[in-house]
């Protein structure tokens, strides 16, 4: 990371920005009138920039202002700098914008058009599905957006002929690179410093990177240091999945289809890798004959929606596993008993993961089955369900397993450049470097995993990660590259051992970057099964979790503690944003139970996002037992939704 340079100029000539944004979506901007500013104010518009209006994230583009139209409500049309925050603040509130709306007239986000991504195996007419018992589902999770109390700041100044900006960000490269683009300058005299930040929506992938090149073209115009505050957004995408099965007579599953609808707001920025991610959570964890699961991402005048913790993985897990629940519930059957009889069988090898022993998942349910007296709350549940029940709600538990992924595809790892390079030098030591930040406790597994070879079991490890403030791997929870460097180390260390025995010391080898590492999209990244158990309360009809099982066999666990506050942090995040209450009962207080394994190998990737899945399908179908007239589910769940599917005749 770049250190922070010591800013050499007077404080006098600090000027203060904010930002005006739209109050409107899908409009036009017919006039902005600004208040009387003298010459101790400027304004940053569209028209000012030095280089391109322009921010830009994978693929997908948006304007860093609107220029002649809005998308959304809330994107940036100018920026106000003065003497002081009250100055600015003043003066945005007595700017005034007005607007024209456009009806049925095309905008910028209408040409925004992506293609349907569909995983297919089998043949609908050679299986004859005609005649076979139809299992249907809908699974929704509503768009959220959410405002982030804390002020962001985002800073810029001169020394040296460079220009600094001091920015919280979870993607320094390309904060870095939208700056070059929007102030025409050549890269050397660009020095991000990243600052610490909390991200646990992913607040800092737009916003900071816009507010960066705002404030790099206002240094530029008032060649003066500069600094903007603002409140970030976060926002999750409108999912809905539709689940239809096909099954014989005696419950065997023969085909599924599944149409996957995401609305990803008004400008698309990780659609393809979205789609990818969101059909490897289809996947199901039963044997078809034939399966097409279909995903489609669609744009609106929301705010543009990004990972949010996850691509699309964990609400195509959620759905997939409550379809599951509706397919026992259809027979009849216990979860436990209905995943029991695929012990024997591999999940089907696709193009976006590979051939899967389902005994480990298994065995992980029925551990936590037992652990949580599942078999016998679920039949006692389930008879209580019928038409002699005395209320038309009562309690309900709910069960999923799933199995995580390593963070970003492999065609997504493919663009993102990085390198590394061992080094074993005289004194029996072994240098690492690499362009990829090495964060947390990752350095003492690399150091583990090389003190476990063999010729270098004593030697001396140390890691040198250079120039990371222009190379990153992006979010820690879909940080695929990083944990791809573990599985890369090991056979360059056996060539390094080969090489060191005839070579001259020092001597190195590269980490190969090699495709073939991983014929599919993703790799599987431990696995974890959730049980949640919920009641509906009967004042307030709100869903109240009672307590949650969770247990989760993963790869290499190097501080027991900090794995369980990632997997208790997952878990309560997702029952939060599925509308689930949290039990106050002095009798029976919300109660979470972790516990977790290591399958003795050297991965590094989080699974948060199977957790998530997880605990809303188990929570999701806690629920439908709770409340039998609930038929499918739309997150989050709402006092309102259970009051109307009681009361409904």
């Amino acid at each position: 990371m770049a250190e922070r340079v010591k800013n050499s100029q007077n404080i006098v000539s600090i000027f203060f920005g904010t930002l005006i944004v739209s109050s409107v979506d899908r409009a036009r901007i017919s006039k902005i009138e600004l208040p009387s500013l003298d010459k101790r104010f400027t304004t940053i518009s569209a028209g000012d920039l030095f280089g391109e209006n322009l921010f830009s994230l994978f693929s997908g583009t948006m304007p860093i202002f609107a220029k002649g139209e809005v998308a959304f409500k809330g994107q940036p049309i100018l920026a106000i700098f003065g003497p002081d925050y009250e100055a600015v603040s003043l003066a945005a509130r007595e700017t005034t914008i007005e607007y024209e709306e456009l009806g049925n007239e095309a905008t910028l986000f209408d040409s925004a058009k992506e293609d349907d991504e569909t995983l297919l195996w089998g043949d609908k007419y050679e299986t004859d599905i005609s005649s076979l018992k139809k299992v249907e589902s809908t699974y929704r999770n509503d768009y959220c957006l959410t405002q982030n109390d804390t002020l962001v700041k985002v800073s810029a100044w001169f020394e040296n002929d460079n220009l600094h900006i001091s920015v919280p960000t979870q993607w320094p490269q390309s904060v870095k690179d939208n700056v070059i683009s929007s102030i025409s300058c050549n890269s050397r005299n660009v020095i991000i410093h990243p600052l610490p930040y909390a991200a646990d929506q992913d607040e800092f992938l737009i916003m900071p990177t816009l507010l960066a090149c705002i404030v790099a073209n206002a240094a530029l115009k008032l060649k003066a240091n500069v600094e903007i505050r603002t409140n970030i957004y976060s926002a999750s995408p409108t999912v809905s999945i539709t689940h239809t099965t096909y099954l014989t007579e005696e419950g065997k599953p023969v085909g599924e289809e599944v149409v996957y609808l995401a609305d990803e707001g008004a400008f698309l920025f990780t659609s393809s890798e979205f789609r990818r991610q969101a059909l490897t959570g289809l996947i199901p964890s039963y044997p078809l004959s034939y399966f097409r699961a279909t995903v489609r991402t669609i744009s609106s005048n929301n705010p543009p929606a990004l990972f949010y913790g996850n691509m699309g993985f964990s609400d195509a897990l959620a759905s997939s596993e409550l379809q599951m629940y509706h397919i026992t519930s259809s027979l009849g059957i216990s979860p436990i008993i209905w995943k029991r009889q695929f012990a024997t069988n591999k999940r089907k090898f696709t193009d976006y993961l590979p051939s899967l022993d389902l005994a480990p998942q298994i065995k992980l349910s029925e551990k936590i089955a037992l652990d949580s007296n599942f078999s016998r709350k679920w039949s006692s549940y389930e008879s209580q369900r019928g038409s002699m029940a005395l209320i038309p709600f009562t309690r309900g538990i709910g069960i999923a397993g799933g199995f995580g992924i390593s963070g970003f595809s492999t065609t997504f790892a493919k663009k993102t450049d990085y390198k590394a390079q061992l080094v074993y030098c005289p004194g029996d030591r072994v240098e690492l470097y690499t362009s990829l930040p090495i964060k947390g406790n990752i350095s003492d597994i690399i150091k583990q995993l090389i003190n476990d070879e063999t010729m270098f079991r004593d030697s001396d490890v140390r890691i040198y990660d250079y120039n990371t403030a222009a190379t990153d791997s992006g979010p820690d929870v879909l940080s695929r590259s990083l944990g791809q460097l573990t599985k890369q180390i090991i056979p360059a260390l056996r060539k390094l051992s080969m090489k060191a025995k005839k070579a001259q010391l020092p001597t190195s080898v590269n980490v190969d970057i090699d495709d073939k590492l991983n014929p599919c999209e993703f790799e599987t990244s431990g696995t974890v099964s959730v049980i949640v158990e919920t009641k509906v309360d009967n004042i307030s009809f709100l869903p109240v979790v009672q307590e949650v099982w969770i247990n989760a066999r993963l790869a290499t666990i190097y501080d027991q503690k900090e794995v369980r506050s990632r997997i208790n942090n997952a878990a309560l995040e997702a029952l939060r944003t599925s509308g689930a209450v949290l039990s106050i009962d002095p009798n029976k207080p919300f109660k979470i139970n972790i516990s977790f394994e290591s399958d003795n190998t050297y991965n590094i990737a989080s699974i948060s996002a199977a957790i998530v899945g997880c605990v809303k399908a188990a929570f999701s179908s806690s629920v439908l037992q709770c409340v039998p007239r609930l038929k499918n589910v739309t997150l989050p769940i709402s006092a309102v939704m259970i009051q109307n599917a009681i009361t409904r005749k």
